[in-house]
């Protein structure tokens, strides 16, 4: 178990500590990070091929990364997965769309939030999951939540 919780600018300096000692690019490090989410995921919850859900929702920044690829390893292991990036998809960070570019590549569908004509889909997509992983906003998030994504996450909820 943890014994100590990590302020953001303990967090931010772990991780770049972490990237210069093992000499991991943010990318490397983010392939690292979701993988053991997946694999602790898969580990302890009970989760069902057949009749589970899951429903990942990204945000743009690293975190959201992170869980796209969750997604990626759910999908090669045939999970049922609908992935959500919510906002506009020229402010992901370099390594978050390195990993939604490689999804698209693969040919997985994925859907983009960005308007409220959009969030219909998005409504519908958290009724059906039975599982929800949640990569909206990670330890840099220094602002309030509003506009659309304030919208998903009450819907989320």
């Amino acid at each position: 178990m943890f014994e100590k919780v990590l302020f953001t600018d303990e967090m931010k300096r772990l991780d770049q500590y972490t990237c210069e000692e093992k000499k991991l690019s943010s990318l490397e490090l983010m392939e690292i990070a979701g993988k053991n989410v997946y694999e602790y995921f898969i580990e302890n919850c009970q989760v069902d091929k057949i009749k589970d859900n899951i429903l990942i929702v990204s945000g743009l920044g690293n975190n959201g990364g992170d869980a796209l690829v969750v997604s990626e390893h759910l999908i090669k292991d045939n999970y049922k997965v609908n992935i959500v990036v919510i906002g506009d998809l020229k402010h992901l960070t370099n390594e978050s769309f390195t990993v939604y570019q490689r999804l698209l590549n693969n040919k997985v569908s994925i859907l983009n939030v960005n308007n409220n004509e959009d969030l219909k889909i998005f409504n519908q997509y958290v009724n059906e999951a039975t599982i929800i992983i949640d990569g909206i906003f990670g330890i840099g998030l220094s602002r309030e939540v509003k506009g659309i994504f304030y919208e998903c996450i009450r819907l989320i909820n």
